[in-house]
């Protein structure tokens, strides 16, 4: 699903469309535009290795999170 949405042009990284594979660094600013909501979030850290759920809701700060209406 992450490479699907990176090739559809759904996801900036600090405004510019992103790639799948592209690094990510701290204070990168993310947006993804999912069919029923606009995400966007700043990235705190990056881990050595995969976290855990806990931590894993330490890594990035939710900046905006819409709910978006779904042309038919």
């Amino acid at each position: 699903m992450a490479k699907a949405t990176c090739d559809a042009g759904h996801v900036r990284v600090s405004g510019h469309v992103a790639r799948a594979g592209r690094d990510l660094h701290v204070d990168d600013v993310v947006s993804v535009l999912l069919p029923r909501r606009v995400l966007k979030f700043r990235v705190r850290s990056i881990p050595a290795r995969s976290p855990g759920k806990a931590e894993a809701r330490e890594l990035i700060e939710v900046l905006e999170d819409l709910k978006r209406e779904i042309d038919l």
